[in-house]
């Protein structure tokens, strides 16, 4: 087995001042160079896997006030590893869109009172002056004085996420406004969970809120059927919760006034992997005068 050692040695005089000898020492170093390779490789895996998580991961020494910055630096801000390793605290937030700092700062600070976590979305600038939306997750470590010595924390790239929720929120607006107009109630129930989102005309048909309309579980929808035709609409509804059939009833619905109205309810039951059902998907729609034309 091969082993390192450090060698130092020195000479001795005699009595004359000539040269007598040499002296020397050997230091078994083999445990400290294992060390330092695998030390070496953490540090290359380190690197490499955050480089390959396309994030900026850093590290900040309150006492130096220095940041240590890894990861895909180049990929996200345009910069060189070496060029962005200049960037200490007032650099990052300098980089920050002039909007978002002032928020960013004060969690900053607040997270330095009390250490903890520290999460905030804002724009971060790239080297080309460009912006990218960032969220950066990090936690404030404390000493033995409960100050906070040390900042260990990743920004990542958003952009993507970002957009697809602006698509989200402008699909979700205009399927409400399309639900509203055409004057439906759409419901969409998690049965897990037993919550039910509600859209639509609500109000309109209704006469609840939007926000009241939001508490509506079956239990409470089933209470809202006349009594004549609640043991017809329910058994349908229990039948399709056992089978995944589709429902299609008609029944009188109270509105907060105390009134009726003919609701023809249609909806989807759907299962999951293991056959069972957990999402129900369905359309209620005023036929109150469809149904007084029939009775004329």
């Amino acid at each position: 087995m091969q082993r390192d050692f450090l060698f130092h040695k020195a000479t001795y005089q005699d009595s004359s001042g000539e040269v007598a000898g040499v002296v020397g020492v050997m230091l078994d170093i083999t445990p400290r160079k294992a060390a330092e390779k695998t030390f070496r490789k953490s540090e290359e895996r380190y690197r490499i896997a955050s480089e390959q998580t396309g994030q900026l991961v850093y590290d900040y020494d309150a006492e130096s006030e220095q940041i240590d910055w890894a990861g895909a630096i180049s990929q996200i801000t345009g910069c060189t590893p070496e060029e962005f390793k200049q960037v200490n605290l007032e650099g990052w937030l300098a980089h920050i869109h002039k909007e978002d700092q002032k928020r960013a700062w004060e969690t900053h600070e607040m997270c330095m009172k009390t250490g903890g976590k520290y999460l905030e979305e804002y724009r971060f600038r790239k080297k080309n002056g460009s912006y990218f939306h960032a969220e950066d997750s990090s936690i404030y470590l404390l000493d033995e004085k409960y100050q906070v010595h040390r900042i260990v924390g990743v920004i990542k790239d958003i952009n993507e996420r970002k957009l697809a929720r602006e698509i989200l929120e402008r699909s979700e607006e205009r399927y409400r406004a399309v639900a509203v107009q055409t004057g439906q109630l759409v419901y969409d129930y998690d049965v897990k969970n037993n919550h039910s989102s509600w859209v639509g005309a609500i109000e309109e048909l209704t006469g609840y809120s939007f926000e009241e309309f939001q508490g509506f579980t079956p239990a409470v929808w089933a209470d809202h059927v006349h009594p004549e035709d609640r043991e017809k609409a329910a058994k349908a509804h229990e039948n399709c919760t056992r089978n995944g059939e589709k429902y299609l009833e008609e029944y009188r619905f109270r509105r907060k006034d105390g009134s009726y109205f003919y609701v023809e309810d249609s909806g989807v039951y759907l299962k999951n992997e293991s056959r069972d059902i957990y999402r129900v998907l369905g359309v209620m729609k005023d036929v109150s005068e469809r149904k007084k034309q029939l009775k004329n």
